[in-house]
């Protein structure tokens, strides 16, 4: 069985925290954050289900919960970039890609960086991953995986939609 890494680096600040506001102090900013309520970025829940449906062992890292292990080698490791994140996501990515991972990208950095996020992966993913991210892990297991998926519409019922994996 193929495995399947699916990850949301930290977002790392000037000093490697996590800033909510560069005009509060650090205090005050640790203590919102201790304050708030975090959860898992829903969509990398979705992407687990699409993952098992077609067959694959998911594994899920949301580092706001649990530290990437870069001991455990994956066929595929998949990043959610945004801004905050990408820089972390892009040196994880060259970590894995040396131990033999394929890569994949998405998220909101890789649609408006493509070419900079190129530079790091196999394949990056645009657009909503219920619509393209099916697509992708047949391609990659029938080992014809494009270097990008792009979605073309935006017509999606979610009642094809899998229940995300909790």
């Amino acid at each position: 069985m193929k495995s399947i890494l699916l990850t949301v680096p930290k977002m790392n600040g000037p000093n490697g925290d996590f800033i909510l506001n560069t005009h509060w102090d650090r205090e005050f900013n640790n203590l919102l954050q201790q304050k708030s309520w975090n959860v898992v970025t829903p969509s990398i829940l979705l992407l687990a289900a699409i993952a098992q449906e077609e067959g694959y062992e998911v594994s899920i890292a949301d580092e706001f919960f649990r530290e990437i292990d870069t001991s455990v080698n994956y066929d595929i490791v998949c990043f959610y970039t945004v801004t905050p994140n990408v820089k972390r996501a892009y040196s994880y990515a060259r970590i894995f890609k040396e131990k033999g991972s394929f890569i994949a990208m998405g998220g909101v950095h890789t649609t408006f960086c493509r070419e900079e996020a190129k530079d790091y992966c196999d394949t990056i993913l645009i657009g909503e991953g219920e619509v393209i991210f099916r697509e992708f892990l047949q391609d990659y297991a029938s080992g014809q995986a494009k270097s990008r998926y792009i979605q073309v519409n935006s017509g999606k019922c979610l009642e094809e939609s899998p229940t995300p994996l909790f």
